[in-house]
């Protein structure tokens, strides 16, 4: 019998609400104190905050450097002018309480210097613009205080979850025997064409051989409109000829900006490359329809992508066969992949995507995220699969976020070596080589492993909505027994979620072990003190900064809602 080692999982306690307060504004933290002497604790708690994040930040980057990782860690908690996170200027999503006439919702627009732009399509969220001269932070407050307004918010910019790296040939250890057995699994079920996989992302390199055949080209979308987001026009960064929203997900990616569209391109390869052709690499449905959906643009100044949340929501519900921007999908995805996120509490606008998807029997798919800390949205999401990331030795990768909300891990690999070995190997394209092969490291790059299993389940029988708790069920307990914060139920295992008999991969002795690191070279050991050090900062930065917040954050708004409920009555 292999023994584990304990691994360290840490959970943070949800502060209880003194009953004896008024309901507090959204985004404030209910503490154990009595209300009189709240003012004097939040400044106190202010200082030790300010002084905690600062040894946060840089003990994390310190230790991130230390392991060439820095680029995977997002920055979680960026703030910009107004005090909110990134998100479209000048643009709120408000959606109104179900009981208020079309015509009251009018009046609540005009009263506030709002027109709504448009409706998103499924789940009733007006994208409102802002007048130009407004105060953004008034209005949003005046709209969330509003009884006859169920939630208002930015229309937050979210962006890919993952690091690239030198395209250099590595084996797809992610996919191997030693690892996951997805040979035994391919012998019960390689997929079908005719259960499409949606995928929310940046552009797709259409023509590259190992993704051409996979790819639905006539079913494709692009609701990208980055000047309603804030960022780059189509025209300048992305050599597109027609800006906003078109049939064309393909776009080519300026030069400055390759990781742009080798971001959706790696994802799409690992859940359906051609396979068993003589061709790159593997994908993990053999026989795939994949139909991409581009709602993310390059960030201007940085190697990644970014997206806001309606344009985000807009795909999504496109991929279900909701009517979005006039286009509508003759062929709905039962499972829609995002490797993407943010470092907030799951919106008001993102439930309700969630909500209305699974009413129509689609499950989404997501990436936990990969700032080190607690579960981004969506993937913190009621309902969504939220995926964490092991490396090669199935522990947990330093960069991946952890918490309640994970359901199951997935191969996303570590900090590459030279050879890019550790990194997960996939289709992918750049300025220089064109179309591809080369190893990523994320949650993005774990996610989809999840969402390829899920669609070899569909074409195996398994219900749509049967999928997340089919996965929790066949999961390979890693770290503590049962679920915990850090692996979620545990490492899918491809061969029990089909049908298949009881096995745990990795027992020759290759990449595997059940989660024990190999005793190798010094620089693995290196690696292990180095995350678990990392780890350490992480739990006491969570522990004693923001981490509460954000669970106050979360418990005041549900709180605040029922307030509303109450007074709308």
């Amino acid at each position: 019998m292999n023994h584990r080692p304990r691994q360290l999982s840490f959970r943070i306690a949800v502060p209880k609400r003194n009953d004896d307060c008024a309901v507090p504004a959204y985004g404030r933290s209910f503490g154990e104190w009595p209300c009189a002497a709240r003012s004097a604790a939040h400044s106190l708690r202010s200082l030790r905050r300010q002084a905690s994040r600062a040894f946060c930040g840089a003990g994390v980057a310190a230790l991130c450097c230390a392991m060439g990782l820095a680029p995977a860690l997002a920055a979680a908690g960026a703030r910009t002018a107004d005090g909110l996170a990134p998100h479209a200027p000048g643009t709120l999503l408000v959606k109104f309480d179900e009981r208020l006439s079309a015509a009251s919702a009018q009046v609540f627009l005009t009263e506030h210097g709002l027109y709504s732009d448009r409706v998103l399509a499924g789940i009733g969220v007006h994208v409102a613009r802002v007048a130009p001269n407004a105060d953004f932070s008034a209005t949003l407050a005046a709209a969330r205080s509003d009884p006859r307004v169920e939630f208002a918010e930015p229309d937050y910019v979210l962006t890919a979850y993952a690091t690239p790296n030198d395209p250099e040939y590595a084996k797809q250890w992610h996919l191997r025997p030693s690892f996951l057995s997805w040979e035994k699994a391919w012998d019960l079920e390689t997929g079908a064409t005719s259960i499409p996989i949606g995928i929310v992302d940046s552009g797709f390199s259409i023509r590259h051989p190992d993704l051409a055949p996979s790819y639905d080209v006539a079913r494709d979308y692009d609701f990208v409109n980055a000047a309603e987001c804030g960022g780059p026009s189509d025209v300048a960064y992305e050599n597109d000829p027609t800006p906003g929203p078109d049939d064309d997900a393909s776009d080519v990616a300026h030069p400055d900006f390759p990781f742009y569209r080798s971001h959706g391109t790696h994802v799409a390869g690992t859940i359906g490359a051609a396979s068993n052709n003589g061709v790159g690499v593997a994908g993990i449905i053999w026989n795939a329809r994949l139909i991409g959906v581009r709602a993310l643009y390059p960030a201007q100044g940085e190697n990644s992508s970014a997206g806001c949340t309606s344009q985000i929501v807009d795909g999504m519900m496109y991929l279900a066969g909701v009517t979005s921007r006039g286009v509508t999908l003759d062929m709905p995805t039962p499972v829609i992949n995002m490797s993407l996120g943010a470092q907030e509490p799951c919106s008001g606008t993102f439930q309700a995507a969630v909500d209305s998807l699974r009413s129509r029997n689609v499950v989404v798919v997501a990436a936990a995220g990969n700032s080190t800390s607690f579960v981004g949205e969506p993937a913190n999401c009621t309902g969504v699969v939220g995926v964490s990331a092991v490396g090669p030795q199935k522990t947990l990768a330093i960069y991946s976020n952890r918490g309640p909300e994970v359901d199951v891990a997935a191969p996303g690999g570590l900090a590459p070596a030279t050879d890019g070995s550790d990194g997960v190997y996939s289709t992918c394209w750049s300025s220089a080589l064109g179309d591809t092969y080369c190893p990523f490291v994320g949650t993005s790059m774990a996610a989809p492993h999840v969402t390829g299993l899920a669609g070899l389940m569909v074409a195996n029988g398994t219900a749509a909505l049967d999928l997340e708790q089919r996965l929790r069920d066949t999961a390979s307990d890693l770290g503590e027994p049962g679920k915990d914060d850090l692996y979620g139920y545990g490492l899918i295992n491809p061969v029990v979620a089909l049908g298949g008999s009881e096995e745990e991969p990795g027992d020759d002795g290759g990449g595997g072990g059940g989660g024990c690191f190999r005793d190798t070279a010094a620089g693995e050991r290196a690696d292990l003190h180095v995350s678990l050090a990392l780890l350490a900062v992480v739990v006491f930065c969570n522990h004693v900064s923001g981490t509460r917040q954000r669970y106050g954050r979360q418990k005041g708004d549900r709180q605040l809602r029922a307030f509303k409920r109450r007074a709308i009555q």
